[in-house]
């Protein structure tokens, strides 16, 4: 019910004196997914640390929760990008883990160099587009300008051709 509301802090503490009472293994999954959501919502609330340390504990609690182990490897990699250590694989790992996490398949592009080359697959593709639409532009003026010189032409062979059928006064 802390989650619910949103009071982190009491959550912490609700699922820390939790775990100390020595579950059984229901309440331990149980523990493990408020953890688990803990972490999520500690993540979300930018409290990396603290994030951390909830979804580290909803991993040794229930190694199955996907969600969790890609957090917690989503946030091991970003601390050591802050030391100056890119960790790719474990950002990879997360994606794969969790392919809904917001943060992990970004931050693995940029570090790939994947949002220069999707910046450049876009120029170039836009490049396409623009002369594609400036050869358009070019073939719809000629077509026209073409069709004004032929209404012209036929405009002139009608008032030639009334000219000549008309007999002459003099």
């Amino acid at each position: 019910t802390a989650l619910e509301k949103g009071e982190l802090g009491e959550a912490e503490q609700k699922l820390a004196a939790a775990l100390a009472d020595d579950p059984t293994d229901a309440l331990r999954a149980r523990i493990a997914s408020g953890y688990q959501e803990l972490g999520k919502r500690l993540d979300e609330a930018d409290l990396p640390t603290r994030a951390l340390v909830a979804s580290r504990r909803a991993v040794r609690l229930l190694p199955d929760a996907k969600p969790a182990r890609a957090r917690t490897l989503y946030l091991e990699a970003e601390r050591r990008l802050g030391d100056g250590v890119a960790d790719l694989q474990a950002l990879r790992e997360a994606s794969t883990l969790d392919p809904t996490h917001p943060d992990a398949q970004p931050l693995l592009d940029e570090l790939r160099g994947g949002r220069i080359t999707n910046a450049r697959e876009l120029r170039r593709l836009l490049g396409f587009l623009a002369a594609g639409l400036f050869v358009v532009a070019a073939c719809l003026v000629l077509y026209f300008r073409r069709a004004a010189l032929r209404r012209a032409r036929m405009a002139a062979r009608k008032e030639g051709s009334a000219t000549r059928a008309l007999p002459s006064v003099v």
